[in-house]
């Protein structure tokens, strides 16, 4: 009976977030064309769009799992409430939370991550073609274990970020200077070049002018510039 409502659950889980990525593309194509109407192209404000969309949805969801670890919280506190009430039964088993675990430091997201993961891991790997091959299951385990691994890594860098300055500060001074890096390169490019350029064209002159100054990214030189930045980024990770 448990195994069935927990195979509803992941299947409802499943469905809601198909939901929400749909909604979230809407928001973001008809944001993008709001912002167009003070814009030549939806395809310029698409970024900028899907930025302050996914800002929202990250307060949203830091706000309802507060909310969430509260209610749990004060679940737990009535259990053992209750639960020392009880006669003594003996001594128990501790067991030892799993690294991951120790990094979200949340009861209520170490289990939303747990059953994510694993109804990726059963959705596109144990039901898609692995069980075909063999019937172990400590392959997916292992899989999923990894896979929590890297949310819980992602949760802990999360956590030591500051929010207020990233928004407020850094995220502000990155966005204005390359806008004022990109006016200075236009000048200098209609100096040089009178007239209506094709975007193309604008493309291959901004990065020529860029890369002249010594001011152009590395990974846009080339394809193989590209890959290795790349590579370089998560060998560091």
């Amino acid at each position: 009976m448990s195994t069935q409502k927990q195979a509803v659950t992941v299947r409802d889980l499943a469905e809601e977030a198909k939901k929400r990525i749909v909604f979230l593309i809407i928001c973001v194509v008809g944001l993008s064309y709001l912002m167009s109407l003070t814009s030549s192209s939806v395809w310029v404000n698409l970024p900028a769009a899907a930025f302050l969309i996914i800002i929202f949805r990250y307060l949203s969801l830091d706000f309802d799992m507060r909310r969430k670890a509260a209610a749990y919280k004060g679940k737990l506190s009535s259990v053992n409430i209750s639960s020392q009430k009880k006669p003594f039964e003996g001594p128990k088993v501790i067991v030892e939370k799993s690294d991951w675990r120790r990094k979200v430091n949340s009861p209520v997201v170490e289990d939303a991550i747990d059953q994510f993961t694993r109804h990726l891991v059963s959705e596109w790997v144990t039901d898609l073609w692995y069980s075909r091959i063999t019937p172990d299951r400590q392959g997916p385990e292992e899989l999923a274990q990894i896979m929590n691994g890297v949310f819980g890594e992602l949760s802990c860098r999360m956590r030591n970020i500051n929010l207020i300055d990233l928004l407020t500060r850094d995220i502000i001074n990155l966005i204005c200077t390359h806008l004022e890096l990109f006016r200075a390169t236009q000048t200098k490019i209609e100096k040089r070049q009178p007239g209506l350029l094709t975007i193309e064209r604008r493309d291959m002159e901004l990065k020529f002018v860029l890369a002249v100054e010594n001011k152009l990214h590395p990974a846009l030189f080339s394809a193989e510039a590209e890959h290795k930045v790349v590579s370089s980024f998560f060998d560091a990770q």
